[in-house]
């Protein structure tokens, strides 16, 4: 297992501002080009056969989180293999519908013998739905950056947290942790509610008490809310005054305002929390660990299948057992590391067990 080391706060906080920065303005470049183009000047990508175009969810980029790993995936393989790369960071569902009707409408026209249209997830999968003449075709196709419900023959890449989280709520517990908490985004997401139920069957089968009823809370009701919600920065509060030990967050970039408030707040003794997605140490002392989605090395592996026009598997859901996803312990709390260790053979059958009961 790895052990990162945090350099001091202030200096990663200029670093970070500064690749959101950098990040913020390559999107912008990449998608304002002339649409009507046949040969679009994309972000300085070397030309050739192979094009990409990735729309991002809603919850958009810049959280340092999952879909910043997707992003750092596509920008290093497309440097690298020599494609053509175009980024969509979409304000609404409604501009996500007009750029991938655009990549359709434009494919008669295109320069681009190969060309993939890349959902960053899959909340999009309604919009193809309502749209059936979106559709992969011999020049045309498509990759789900998460679990896709229909029929369209498209490639999906996913990545199960079941397993990674049962490992973290198992440690939780051995680390005599009972006063713990868990966030989630909504009750709705399959991918929260996935690493939910993992993290308590992980504490659980140590023999430690979980009342679910009470020791979970959601931001949000429908399935993309409350990946981006301040409530989480006052629960903190509530957290810290009722001397909550640990708290366990899926909830995207909301946990930002949660290592916020960890960073503001003063008082002596403050909960333990996790990264989630990245490794986010940096973002408050009170990181013990981070859960590291490596959606980047998922996504240069894709596509360097891709581009050399090679075959290969329709559907694929990376487990704990890949080098897709792990943890990352925190150096001040490197004495959790043999714990995780401690819980990882049990942690992997309890996910094949999990995955093939689904």
């Amino acid at each position: 297992m790895r052990l990162a080391t945090a350099p001091k706060e202030t200096k990663i906080t200029a670093n970070w501002l500064i690749k959101r920065f950098v990040c913020a303005l390559s999107i912008f470049l990449c998608a304002c080009g002339d649409s009507s183009s046949n040969s679009p000047e994309i972000g300085g990508y070397t030309r050739g056969d192979h094009y990409a175009l990735v729309v991002y969810s809603g919850a958009g980029i810049g959280d340092d989180g999952f879909e910043d790993n997707i992003y750092s995936g596509f920008v290093s393989s497309a440097d690298s293999l020599g494609y053509v790369l175009e980024n969509f960071n979409p304000p609404d569902s409604k501009s996500a519908g007009e750029v991938i009707e655009r990549f359709f409408n434009e494919s008669k026209n295109s320069p681009y013998e190969h060309r993939l249209l890349v959902l960053g997830a899959g909340e999009y999968a309604d919009l193809f739905e309502k749209h059936p003449q979106w559709k992969p075709d011999e020049q045309n196709e498509i990759l789900f950056l998460d679990t896709y419900p229909g029929s369209l023959d498209v490639y999906i890449r996913d990545i199960s947290l079941y397993g990674v989280s049962y490992m973290a709520g198992a440690v939780v517990a051995d680390m005599k942790k009972r006063d713990v908490k868990v966030l989630g985004a909504n009750p709705k997401s399959k991918a929260v509610n996935s690493a939910i139920t993992g993290f308590i069957d992980g504490y659980k089968s140590t023999g430690a008490p979980f009342e679910a009823d009470s020791q979970v809370i959601y931001l949000g009701k429908e399935e993309n809310e409350g990946f981006d919600f301040d409530a989480s920065y006052f629960l903190s509060y509530s957290y810290v005054s009722d001397s909550i030990e640990f708290v366990f967050p899926v909830i995207g970039g909301s946990n930002t305002n949660m290592f916020r408030y960890l960073r503001e707040d003063d008082s002596d003794v403050k909960f333990l929390t996790c990264g989630m997605d990245a490794d986010q140490q940096y973002l408050s002392d009170n990181i013990a660990f981070s859960i590291v989605k490596r959606m980047d090395v998922l996504v240069g592996d894709f596509m360097s299948q891709w581009v050399r026009d090679k075959r290969q598997p329709k559907r694929t859901l990376e487990t704990l057992e890949s080098r897709y996803v792990d943890v990352v312990v925190a150096e001040n709390y490197s004495s959790w590391a043999p714990h995780f260790e401690k819980f990882r053979k049990q942690a992997i059958k309890a996910e094949q067990k999990y995955l093939e009961e689904k």
